[in-house]
């Protein structure tokens, strides 16, 4: 007896794909046709899940550890902190003084209930330390 299965994609739910060659694991890889987007339907790594990112900025919200949220969800602490970094570059709140200039639309808002963390690394060998803070307002939830 054959079984078959629809696939859809998990970003537009259509079943209009393709596919696109295997992963390193040997897992079929697909190519959605409508939003043009790539996805397997199962993943070896935990970090590759949908809404895996989601779930890191979440638990920060929420006032959880680097390592806290990489033993929650089964995730590399590295993996955590590649996705802060990318996050924080993101986001407009945290920037540089090279870049303030872009940013000068901004309102600046005093906030007086927060919390703060933050996070040390090294890149290359223990002298070339790198820290990272971030703080999170209480109220909207923004960091």
């Amino acid at each position: 007896m054959i079984h078959s299965e629809e696939i859809h994609c998990p970003y537009c739910n259509s079943n209009n794909l393709q596919k696109n060659g295997k992963s390193c694991t040997g897992e079929q890889r697909w190519r959605c046709k409508e939003c043009k987007k790539y996805f397997q339907r199962s993943y070896r790594y935990n970090a590759r899940r949908q809404g895996i990112k989601d779930k890191i900025i979440e638990m920060t919200l929420n006032s959880s550890g680097v390592r806290d949220i990489g033993r929650v969800l089964k995730i590399s602490k590295d993996t955590v902190v590649a996705l802060l970094k990318k996050t924080l570059h993101i986001n407009p709140y945290f920037i540089t003084k090279q870049e303030q200039h872009m940013f000068d639309y901004l309102d600046v808002e005093i906030v007086f209930s927060g919390e703060m963390d933050e996070f040390w690394s090294f890149v290359g060998n223990k002298s070339n330390q790198r820290w990272t803070w971030y703080a999170i307002e209480r109220k909207s939830g923004c960091i």
